[in-house]
């Protein structure tokens, strides 16, 4: 499967590639200070979450910030390049739930090995995707800016990155303010997932995520049933009071029983108009 620049996206990728740009324009638009409390509030700080009352929300929110254009830019070609054929063969709602996965599993690792790393970045998940589209397309060719275009074949560039990945996390490299054990996670996450678990008969089920057709579907028809409801209710009511009125006469009437048959009236004559 020869793989160059006819990307096909999906609409769930234009979302989260779009989702990260507006974000990162909030931030410049925001200047450092605010920018610095938005990195409070959403960044993935280990010392956060798992204070009390923890901010468990920062194991996804911190994928969305970014530090910088490279930053955001690597992610998003990470994203552009693979994420559209993992989604074909795992499905939309498969493929989100696998892509936050692996964001959470990098951020759970980085805070269990270097616990005063601040995340930020999607990169625990589009590494994720990466595994997964090697796993997925082991021979897709990608072409690497080596001075020159060179072809290689995915599965390699994988393997070749989660080795250095590693080297990097464990002090054999420089640092330069990566948390490079979030990467680690996102990728061993994926391996795990895809390629360990089904060779040995498991599947890990993972956490379905809403589907707003249903959710609408199901408002819909509660509130038809309430409709129904309050219509029997109506109906009954106003039977009993016109019986009343056949056997007794209009002064027989309560109060109350008189304002009842002037509001089914009006409301009858505005459903008419």
């Amino acid at each position: 499967m020869p793989f160059g620049f006819a990307v096909t996206w999906t609409r769930t990728v234009k979302w989260l590639m779009g989702i990260n740009l507006g974000v990162f324009v909030l931030q410049l638009l925001l200047g450092p200070d605010r920018t610095d409390r938005l990195w409070a509030l959403f960044a993935m700080d280990p010392r956060a979450v798992f204070a009390f009352p923890p901010r468990l929300w920062q194991l996804v929110t911190y994928m969305f910030l970014h530090g910088g254009v490279g930053h955001l830019l690597g992610n998003m070609l990470g994203l552009f390049f693979f994420a559209g054929d993992v989604e074909r063969e795992l499905g939309t709602k498969r493929f989100l739930s696998f892509y936050f996965a692996c964001g959470v599993a990098g951020a759970l690792l980085s805070s269990l090995l270097d616990s005063h790393a601040l995340l930020i970045g999607a990169s625990a998940g589009v590494l994720g995707i990466l595994v997964a589209f090697a796993i997925f397309y082991p021979d897709a060719i990608v072409y690497l800016w080596l001075l020159i275009l060179v072809p290689v074949r995915v599965k390699y560039l994988a393997i070749g990155y989660a080795i250095v990945t590693v080297l990097l996390a464990m002090g054999g490299g420089p640092q330069s303010g990566i948390a490079h054990w979030g990467h680690v996670g996102g990728m061993v996450y994926a391996f795990t997932y895809l390629w360990i678990l089904p060779r040995l008969g498991w599947r890990l089920h993972l956490p379905g995520w809403p589907s707003l057709s249903r959710w609408a579907e199901r408002r819909r028809a509660a509130r038809e049933l309430r409709r129904g409801r309050e219509h029997a209710r109506v109906q009954e009511e106003l039977d009993r009071i016109l019986a009343k009125v056949h056997q007794e006469g209009l002064g027989s009437l309560s109060d109350a029983e008189r304002r009842f048959l002037q509001k089914v009236s009006k409301r009858y004559r505005d459903s008419e108009s």
